[in-house]
């Protein structure tokens, strides 16, 4: 699974410093059990996931800037918009270090916005594995840097988010499900091409579009 870049997070006063690795690795393993996370997909294909979808659905996967480690990927009446998920001083956040909602687990982060959007929802826990007690949050608007698609200026919009893009609702093909078996085993890429298969097959192998595999 490919990750951004963790070579430092934002702290509180903008300066940078490494993360933990062992609490990193701990919150890696909680992130597989979130249907919601989609690992290390494109934004295009983000954008491919959640057209269609009703306002309000999302899915969090791997960022691709080097100044944070996730990005966001929001559904609107307007369009797919994307924004990153800062860390400021181990908390994670949707804007600057002084946002409304910040917690240091990524799961709760995300129960926190769904529970401050969806003020009648009182039990979100169908969308997240359990990281601990619900913080009590009164129901506001979230206002947040969001980027839309074709390269398009940044626009601050207001946040709405009620519906996780689960991974469990998605079948794959009987194509996808034998490309899936065969990537399983055959972590090294560079070993599909020694296949005997033909190259049109070959580079089906290699395409990584919705392909995840957490092992």
């Amino acid at each position: 699974m490919a990750i951004a870049t963790l070579s430092s997070i934002n702290t509180k006063n903008g300066q940078k410093r490494q993360p933990d690795p062992r609490s990193f690795t701990r919150m890696l393993e909680e992130l597989k059990e979130c249907q919601w996370y989609w690992g290390s997909i494109s934004p295009s294909t983000a954008t491919k996931l959640l057209k269609g979808s009703q306002p309000g659905t999302f899915l969090v996967r791997d960022s691709r800037s080097d100044n944070s480690i996730f990005s966001f990927s929001y559904s609107t009446n307007n369009g797919i918009y994307h924004t990153r998920i800062n860390c400021f001083n181990g908390r994670f956040c949707l804007g600057g270090p002084r946002s409304l909602i910040g917690t240091e687990s990524l799961p709760q982060f995300i129960n926190d916005i769904i529970a401050n959007c969806s003020p009648a929802v009182k039990d979100v826990s169908e969308f997240l594995p359990e990281v601990g007690d619900e913080n009590e949050l009164n129901s506001r608007p979230l206002r947040v840097l969001m980027h839309p698609p074709l390269h398009t200026n940044p626009v601050s919009q207001q946040v709405d988010i009620r519906y996780p893009l689960r991974r469990d609702q998605f079948v794959p093909s009987l194509k996808g499900a034998c490309r899936f078996s065969i990537r399983k085993q055959i972590t090294d890429t560079s070993k599909i091409q020694q296949l005997p298969l033909p190259k049109k097959l070959k580079q089906y192998l290699m395409s990584c579009d919705y392909f995840i595999c957490f092992s």
